[in-house]
């Protein structure tokens, strides 16, 4: 019997056993079937992180951004792969000290940097810092960073984290905006200087042709006078090349073969460089026709044809060189604009970046005073952009220069062109409305046209001569300054020509306003004097305006 219970009491232990180990069995299966999903759920999501992580270094990369991490306890800056390429570093070279990083950086720029970092960490803050930095493979480029220190939860700052691009082109194309900016405001005040400079040029040469005119005059006086002319000339020389640098000179625009005017001041050219400078020409066939002011082209020629023997002092070769360059014109997709491209080029001496940023500038030269007035290339700039042009240089010290000078093609003539006074210098019987703001210039050319034996109303301004037009007195000729503050000269003469057709316009101008140069020229038939003028010169342009058109 108790054998039996004894049996009974195993198996029921043991039933109850393997009851107890198949619960648990279900439990672990359901346990092992959890971390199984956990387990495929965790790969999942690491898959989707990865794949995240891939892309945002993919669009990092295709952007420029290099994204780093620093350490600020261990001093070690771990970058992305294009963080180190921004820095020139190798890809393997991705973790450095900070003092590698500004290792690199421009010296100019490493007080500045330090700044601004210890600034945003120990406030914890944002900060963004432009600097160069001069890479190992020579290059110097302008890297942009922006990083934020990282506090911990005690609040101290340990790291900080941030990303670096390269905005080497946008800071060129700043500083070209920066220095066509300059250039425009160099522009403005030497044509304002030149005007009003012209104005008292006029005074000084009227009056003392006045004086030299003057029978009781002494032989040493006369003398001394015919020497302010020529000081007069030779300053007037000076302001012409301002009012070049400023593009507010009236020019004379036709159509050009501008190989022709190659060869046409090719032996002037070298007459100029000298024996010991070769000149030679690689012009292209065909080459289309530009609108330019024959004289002033040959001016810029003549000043590069100087600056370059400048450059060679005892030998080189000086070279001049056209083609045709297609250039899309602005605002349309499909069509072009052709360029006719003049390079001048010599190899003298060169120039480092600094001097090629102030090249065009007026009264810069590295030359010694007594040699030049710094407003040859300023001219040649001034000319260029007046044809609607670009002019711009490359060149290496001891090696030479390069202009590269583009003018778009014309294909025909551009109608409507200043006609020169060609009259006999005859004082005709006539009433001339002068009108001129400056009063000592007025008071002077005043006397100029009567002392020649014509009648002269003087106004001081578009308004007041008006006045005189509506008093109903005849007048033959209306000679007008062009720049005047109100009423400038071009709508005063057509006002006065609605009001008396038969009226004759001579313009006369230190200088012509930006507005009042269109389509490269003045209206035909237009009688335009460049002040000062001689007495002889005005009384040719009256005699000529009021010849009979046939």
């Amino acid at each position: 019997m108790l054998v039996w219970m004894a049996t009974l009491l195993v198996v029921a232990t043991l039933l109850s056993a393997l009851a107890w180990f198949a619960r648990r069995s279900r439990r672990l299966s359901k346990r092992v079937a959890d971390l199984q999903r956990e387990i495929g759920v965790r790969e999942c999501i690491e898959r989707q992180l990865q794949a995240i992580q891939s892309n945002l270094q993919m669009a990092t990369e295709a952007s420029g951004v290099g994204t780093w991490y620093w350490d600020l306890q261990t001093d070690e800056v771990t970058s992305s792969d294009q963080a180190a390429r921004l820095f020139g570093l190798e890809t393997d070279s991705r973790t450095f000290k900070s003092s590698d990083w500004l290792s690199l950086t421009h010296p100019d720029d490493v007080d500045r940097v330090k700044s601004v970092v210890a600034g945003a960490s120990s406030a914890g803050e944002i900060y963004h810092v432009e600097y160069r930095v001069a890479r190992p493979d020579g290059k110097t480029v302008w890297l942009s960073t922006s990083g934020r220190a990282l506090r911990d939860s005690d609040g101290t700052v340990r790291r900080m984290a941030g990303i670096t691009t390269d905005v080497t082109d946008r800071k060129r194309l700043e500083e070209n905006f920066y220095q066509a900016q300059k250039m425009e405001a160099v522009g403005r005040l030497a044509g304002g200087v030149a005007h009003d400079f012209n104005n008292m040029l006029g005074v000084i040469s009227a009056y003392a042709e006045l004086l030299r005119e003057d029978a009781g005059l002494p032989k040493s006086s006369a003398k001394r006078v015919t020497e302010i002319l020529n000081a007069v000339q030779r300053a007037n020389a000076l302001t012409r090349q301002l009012l070049a640098f400023s593009r507010k000179q009236v020019i004379n625009p036709t159509s050009l073969d501008l190989n022709a005017v190659i060869l046409g001041v090719k032996d002037m050219l070298q007459r100029l460089l000298g024996e010991d400078v070769r000149i030679s020409t690689n012009l292209a066939e065909k080459l289309p026709n530009i609108t330019a002011d024959r004289g002033l082209l040959e001016q810029v020629l003549l000043n590069f044809a100087a600056n370059s023997r400048d450059a060679m002092p005892k030998s080189g070769h000086f070279e001049l060189k056209t083609s045709v360059r297609a250039t899309p014109a602005q605002g349309t997709r499909d069509s072009s604009e052709e360029f006719v491209v003049l390079d001048v080029s010599d190899t003298g001496c060169g120039m480092s970046p600094e001097v090629m940023k102030h090249v065009f500038e007026p009264f810069f030269t590295t030359k010694d005073p007594s040699r030049g007035t710094g407003l040859g290339l300023a001219t040649v700039y001034g000319v260029v952009e007046q044809l609607q042009g670009k002019v711009t240089v490359d060149s290496t010290v001891g090696v030479g220069t390069t202009f590269h000078i583009h003018l778009p093609s014309v294909e025909s003539k551009v109608a409507g062109e200043p006609t020169p006074p060609t009259a006999p210098e005859t004082a005709p019987a006539a009433t001339i409305l002068l009108v001129e703001d400056e009063s000592s210039l007025r008071n002077v050319l005043t006397e100029f046209i009567e002392a020649s034996g014509m009648r002269v109303l003087a106004a001081s301004g578009g308004r007041e001569a008006l006045a005189r037009i509506d008093a109903g007195e005849r007048i033959d000729v209306l000679l007008t300054d062009l720049v005047m503050p109100g009423l400038d000269g071009r709508s005063l003469a057509q006002i006065a020509r609605a009001k008396m057709p038969s009226l004759h316009v001579i313009y006369m101008s230190g200088h012509t306003d930006d507005t009042l140069i269109q389509k490269e020229s003045l209206e035909a038939g237009l009688f335009y004097l460049q002040k000062p003028f001689s007495r002889a010169d005005l009384v040719k342009a009256i005699a000529a305006a009021m010849v009979p058109v046939a």
